[in-house]
């Protein structure tokens, strides 16, 4: 069913439906972080649209817009009712499990999320839904509750669509652990530009976010999968040239290199300590943001 997409993600031209297919000519395969990636940092876009294939053209600082407006794509499937709650509206309807609304009165072509919407735009109110059952068209009333539910459990997309599960040994494990982590060097890398702007530096985050991160519950995979991300990102930041990172010792290195001089130890000295200090502000600065953050959701 393609993606959903908001306001900022619409004036660049996309249209909720639309099924990404390549990104500057590159194909697409999976809805992923790497096939968003590709389309945000793309100039020219090609989806699928209503059968017919439609080349988008993004604008110079789509990317940025992205990041700033928090723009996203969202991936939309179907309303297939997998369980009926009893002494719901939806039984007193005839909903039964398996059923699949496509549509609310004259509004087609539907997805979960789009019909979770209108449901709660219609609450008390009587409304038509169309329903497909064992591949035949239906139309049935019902009236959802004071909170906009019709009383059923959906099925998750995992459930809907047939799934492929990715085997690796030890030997193709290696190189498929390598793509991964050049992929997320560059989706980071790609971000890191905007970390001077005003969103960017809300974005900025500390112990808190990075707790955040890890699931509720306990997964290894979750667990080493997010310590693995986390490296990557201090290893990233570490090249910085910034004085007390080691970025900034190459920077010096580098200076000698070229003009064939070292940096008096006085300078090296006075450089290491507003190194720190920036260093100690960024802390206090994303801890702050966290901090922040904590009390305006109380």
């Amino acid at each position: 069913m393609g993606y959903a997409f908001n306001t900022a993600t619409l004036k660049a031209g996309f249209q909720n439906g639309d099924i990404p297919l390549t990104a500057d000519n590159v194909p697409l395969k999976y809805m992923d972080g790497k096939t968003l990636f590709s389309i945000i940092n793309a100039k020219d876009v090609t989806v699928l649209r209503n059968g017919e294939e439609i080349t988008i053209h993004l604008p110079a600082d789509f990317n940025k817009v992205v990041f700033e407006k928090e723009a996203n794509f969202t991936e939309r499937f179907p309303f297939v009712v997998k369980e009926v709650t009893l002494g719901s509206p939806a039984l007193k309807a005839g909903l039964m499990n398996g059923d699949s609304i496509v549509g609310i009165n004259e509004s087609r072509n539907l997805s979960a999320y789009e019909i979770q919407q209108l449901l709660a735009e219609n609450k008390e109110k009587n409304i038509n839904l169309d329903v497909y059952r064992n591949n035949q068209l239906l139309s049935i009333s019902i009236t959802p509750n004071e909170f906009g539910k019709i009383g059923v459990a959906l099925k998750l997309p995992v459930e809907i669509y047939e799934t492929i599960q990715v085997h690796y040994n030890f030997f193709t494990s290696i190189p498929a652990g390598v793509r991964i982590g050049i992929n997320t060097i560059k989706m980071y890398l790609g971000q890191f530009k905007f970390i001077f702007s005003k969103e960017g530096a809300k974005s900025l985050g500390g112990f808190g976010a990075i707790g955040s991160l890890f699931p509720d519950k306990w997964r290894w995979f979750s667990f080493w999968q997010m310590t693995a991300l986390l490296s990557i990102v201090l290893g990233v930041m570490n090249i910085i040239p910034i004085p007390a990172l080691d970025g900034g010792h190459v920077m010096f290195l580098l200076y000698e290199v070229v003009t064939g001089r070292k940096p008096s130890d006085k300078f090296l000295e006075y450089a290491q300590i507003a190194g720190m200090i920036l260093i100690f502000g960024l802390l206090l600065y994303a801890n702050g943001n966290d901090l922040f953050r904590w009390l305006s959701n109380r």
